[in-house]
């Protein structure tokens, strides 16, 4: 039997004071976000709080709308990002994605009712793609992981959810993506 040091022990209390601290956060960000009546309001406290949690850059959120997929809004955190963000908010302005696999990565994950993670889209930014999936990297400039989670409203998909990196790529756990699934289920 290995005998556990005083400064294990010190290490143990500190780690499971700041899983206390990180669950609390969350709690409230629930409660936070259950207070809120108006829709862009959920999107945008949602948006941030995904955000902070792991370490992606920009979010955006897609609603189906007359048989399209349009942008509902569109978050970041850092301040240096403020351009792409215009930017990307102005293409989609325009744009929507229709209801058919070949219009994008977007369409895909709604219709068939998936995630997709793409761990490094620099890796495969030359590949052929949609045309607007590869305009809307563009935008992005350095476009690194990009997660596509459906949202959900009971069985049926409405929406799905972009989280993207623009610096390095963003190690994402398995069961980080089921947390994930989750919320955009209560998103919904």
């Amino acid at each position: 039997c290995k005998a556990v040091s005083m400064n294990d022990l010190v290490q143990m209390e500190h780690s499971l004071k700041e899983a206390l601290k990180n669950q609390k956060k969350f709690l409230e960000f629930i409660e936070h976000v259950n207070s809120l009546t108006k829709e862009d309001m959920v999107y945008e406290a949602f948006q941030f709080e995904m955000l902070r949690r792991y370490n992606f850059d920009i979010s955006m959120v897609f609603m189906h709308k007359d048989d399209h997929l349009v942008e509902r809004k569109t978050c970041i955190v850092n301040p240096k990002f403020t351009d792409i963000q215009k930017g990307i908010i102005e293409y989609f302005k325009e744009v929507k994605y229709d209801m058919e696999p070949y219009d994008g990565a977007t369409s895909i994950a709604f219709m068939q009712k998936t995630h997709m993670f793409i761990y490094d889209v620099m890796k495969i930014i030359d590949l052929p793609m949609a045309e607007k999936d590869k305009k809307g990297l563009d935008i992005f400039k350095t476009p690194r992981s990009f997660l596509f989670i459906p949202i959900y409203r009971g069985s049926d998909v409405i929406g799905v959810l972009w989280l993207i990196s623009l610096e390095e790529p963003i190690d994402i756990s398995e069961d980080d993506v089921s947390v994930l699934k989750l919320l955009c289920r209560f998103l919904g």
